[in-house]
């Protein structure tokens, strides 16, 4: 397979490629502080004390906005655009490589389409792109269908479609308000079944442009008031469904042949669906195994055990509530770790047990909160809300050596830390 060829770029590829740069320059713009080298919020690195210098930071986030514009400019010749989405995808590796929260959803559908544009051939990418878009509409199903998302992230969703529509809660019998909320995987499961067959998806696209539109009304200031990022996210996802509704028939079970081009088509695809489940044994990320708005069995939470002001006047001020001393064994304050994300980088934390517990470890280390900080581990049943255990570690031993427990790294880069 020539893997830069300079045959005309077929139009729907371009239009793929306009699509990605676009967006992904938005999703970057609504997000920037996440990219750059920033100490305000802890960097947590796939190895351990790894960083890249500052002139390498910024170097490949303009690799990387060298490679949109490659894209962009792909119309011209196929060489660019494979080039631009080869730079794209290695200049993206190396910034998650510095940072694990850069593992955004969007970032990571990013980077599995820049995948796809530099190893399919041009008259199969249309049917691996629809590919992995049908396997993150059902892995996003799949994580939803249990009780405990009816509990947390199912109701949150109702609530914003009702702000949407000014409709009172209480105004909905307690059976609506209670199997509503499975219309969100349902819908999803619809979908991606949809987009597997020509004559159904045309309509499963439709549906998809439908659900993303309703999500953008949620999401916005007259909703949930969300991050742009959400949004702009979701438009795209409206955009990749508008690609995929135009030119149906085109996306054909091409005939395979014992040839390089076909074996390479067969791989890529079955890396693309197989990689999510990797989350259920756990060495994929819930995000990256497009579990989205979706409960977790694990959850880790930083509690404060006496007031951010009185552990160092510079401890961020990001708790649940505003609250007085806690005194002894009174229930301790959570800081929520999330919104100080949102807060410093614009982008929501990675729900990850490890990401939520490597904030706390960067918080004891650099304010020397050892005393002042707990670390919570509870362990949810998705079938059985009712069921959960709990447990508090207190103390510098304890609160380190639970950092043995995750495959990858939980140490803050060096940014964050105070020098030594």
């Amino acid at each position: 397979m020539k893997l830069l060829g300079r045959r005309a770029i077929p139009r729907c590829v371009l239009h793929l490629q306009v699509l990605l740069a676009l967006f992904l320059g938005g999703l970057i713009a609504c997000s920037w502080p996440l990219w750059t080298p920033q100490s305000q919020f802890p960097q947590i690195p796939l190895k351990p004390g790894f960083v890249w210098t500052d002139g390498w930071a910024w170097t490949w986030l303009g690799i990387f906005g060298l490679g949109c514009l490659l894209l962009l400019a792909g119309s011209f010749r196929h060489r660019q655009s494979r080039i631009g989405a080869l730079l794209l995808l290695t200049a993206g590796l190396a910034l998650i490589l510095e940072d694990q929260h850069r593992a955004q959803p969007w970032f990571v559908q990013a980077l599995w389409l820049g995948f796809l544009i530099v190893f399919m051939p041009q008259h199969r990418l249309r049917t691996a792109v629809t590919l992995l878009t049908a396997s993150i509409y059902f892995y996003s199903a799949i994580s939803k269908a249990n009780p405990l998302f009816l509990e947390h992230h199912g109701k949150l969703l109702l609530e914003g479609l009702l702000r949407v529509v000014k409709l009172e809660p209480s105004r909905l019998t307690d059976s609506a308000r209670y199997h509503l909320p499975y219309l969100f995987p349902a819908v999803e499961f619809c979908i991606a079944i949809g987009l597997l067959w020509s004559k159904s998806r045309q309509l499963a696209a439709t549906l998809a442009m439908v659900m993303h539109f309703i999500l953008i009304a949620v999401f916005s200031p007259w909703g949930l008031d969300h991050e742009w990022g959400v949004i702009v996210w979701n438009g795209m996802f409206v955009a990749l469904a508008m690609w995929i509704w135009t030119r149906p028939d085109d996306i054909i079970p091409p005939k395979l042949k014992w040839d390089l081009p076909s074996m390479l088509f067969v791989i890529a695809c079955a890396i693309v669906v197989v990689f999510p489940l990797g989350r259920f044994v756990g060495v994929v990320d819930e995000w990256m195994g497009w579990s989205l708005y979706s409960p977790r069995s694990k959850v880790v939470q930083i509690e404060l055990l006496q007031p951010a002001s009185e552990i160092s006047p510079e401890f961020p001020h990001q708790t649940r509530k505003k609250f007085g001393l806690v005194q002894g064994d009174a229930v301790a304050e959570v800081f929520a770790a999330d919104r100080w994300s949102l807060d410093q980088l614009k982008a929501p934390l990675n729900p990850q047990p490890r990401l939520e517990y490597a904030v706390a470890l960067a918080l004891c280390e650099r304010f020397d909160a050892w005393e002042s900080v707990a670390v919570s581990v509870e362990h949810r049943s998705l079938f059985n809300p009712a069921e959960r255990e709990k447990e508090v570690l207190r103390g510098k031993a304890q609160i380190e050596q639970y950092a043995a427990g995750f495959y990858f790294n939980t140490q803050p880069g060096p940014r964050f830390l105070p020098s030594k």
